[in-house]
């Protein structure tokens, strides 16, 4: 019977190896799938960082270029002297207006507001 008892014993023993080395294998290739994982969003990460920046960049183009523009135009502003004469062509006169008087003859009716 003891015999029996250490045979037993014996595959016990076997089959507890056998599921331990299973255990470190999925373990392994857990930690493996992890890495991959973890290897595939930096990637991603870094990807969309980079498009992410060249956004900025070319944003940054469009505002010096707007920037430029405007500096430009502020310039020319500033140098142009202000060639806007008085001339009587381009004056306009207003018209005067006359204002009524009451002359003791028409009804009060008629300037009343």
């Amino acid at each position: 019977m003891e015999k029996g008892q250490e045979e037993m014993k014996g595959l016990i023993d076997e089959v507890k190896g056998e599921v331990q080395r299973k255990i470190d294998e999925v373990e392994e290739k857990v930690q493996m799938k992890i890495e991959d994982v973890k290897s595939e969003v930096k990637g991603k990460f870094e990807e969309v960082e980079h498009k992410v920046q060249g956004k900025i960049e070319e944003v940054e183009h469009k505002v010096q270029g707007k920037i430029g523009d405007i500096e430009r135009r502020l310039s020319e502003l500033e140098v142009r002297p202000f060639s806007f004469s008085a001339s009587q062509e381009f004056m306009h006169s207003r018209p005067t207006i006359k204002s009524l008087t009451f002359d003791g003859q028409t009804s009060w009716t008629v300037f009343k507001t």
